[in-house]
């Protein structure tokens, strides 16, 4: 378990829950993340992908950026 040091906590959790969706799951994810969206901050909220039991265990490549 990794915990991350933060100035302050984020407002919001937003939980991705994906199952065998390894085509669909990076854009999924990337539509929550900055810059789509608008009038919020990186540190206002945080994304959490659950990977729900897949037959091939979902992992993001070195090929996707989120920043």
């Amino acid at each position: 378990m990794r915990i991350f040091s933060r100035k302050r906590r984020p407002i919001l959790s937003v939980i991705i829950c994906i199952h065998d969706m390894n085509r669909e799951a990076p854009r999924t994810i990337l539509s929550a993340c900055c810059p789509y969206q608008k009038d919020v901050s990186p540190e206002d909220y945080e994304v959490i992908v659950v990977d729900n039991g897949s037959t091939s265990p979902f992992s993001l490549g070195d090929e996707v950026n989120f920043s």
